[in-house]
């Protein structure tokens, strides 16, 4: 017999008798409408999938919010991607919302087809150096599509925060900040979750942009 089982828009097509003697076996993932991720099994059921919490450190990566704050935010990132540059707004309105309960780690994640997104990394890690990270990393996610053609934009972008342009240019140059973006890279590869940026983790577990709020007022009205 078939047995058809459909979560969102996922539809999966079972084949087998309709008797099944044996412990039902996983045979796929899916999503609920609510962004659960769930396992497939063959008997034509599904169960929620166990929770997955990585422990990434800080390091030396830059953030926003309390050191001491209750929910963490991972966020990895690339300089020319739209959907990066999008979330950046949801993110501003989290930490603004939530102040004093909310820290976001930002990450980078250059993309290979982008050929400018790590030296824009570069950049606000060199603005880091002089305390302006965050306020570099803003302002090239509000201009990212002029990257493609104006790889140096960040230094416009330095010179209208009254960075030492100079200094910039050199630090660009120092291999230990390219050493922290292949760091940042080596992290989400060792997660072995699907590489899309962005990618964000809540107190480790891997959480959509589209259900982040919910998840950390969840995690706030139950800290236990």
């Amino acid at each position: 017999m078939k047995k058809i089982l459909i979560i969102n828009t996922l539809i999966i097509i079972l084949l087998g008798s309709s008797v099944y003697s044996q412990e039902p076996k996983v045979i796929g993932e899916g999503t609920t409408k609510t962004g659960q991720k769930v396992l497939i099994l063959d008997d034509g059921t599904w169960k929620n999938k166990p929770k997955e919490i990585f422990k990434i450190p800080v390091g030396n990566s830059y953030y926003e919010g309390p050191s001491d704050a209750k929910v963490t935010i991972i966020e990895w990132m690339d300089y020319q991607w739209p959907y990066c540059a999008k979330s950046t707004g949801t993110v501003e309105n989290i930490l603004k919302k939530y102040s004093k309960d909310v820290r976001v780690v930002y990450k980078n994640f250059p993309l290979r087809s982008h050929k400018q997104a790590n030296l824009a990394a570069l950049y606000a890690l060199a603005a880091g150096n002089q305390g302006m990270y965050n306020e570099m990393h803003k302002k090239i996610m509000s201009r990212y599509t002029e990257l493609k053609n104006n790889q140096d934009l960040p230094l416009e972008l330095a010179a209208e925060l009254g960075l030492n342009i100079d200094q910039l240019k050199v630090d660009i140059k120092d291999p230990l900040l390219q050493d922290q973006i292949n760091l940042e890279v080596k992290e989400l590869r060792g997660t072995k979750l699907r590489l899309a940026v962005p990618k964000f983790l809540v107190n480790g577990e891997e959480t959509s942009i589209k259900v982040i709020q919910q998840k950390i007022t969840q995690i706030l009205n139950n800290p236990n």
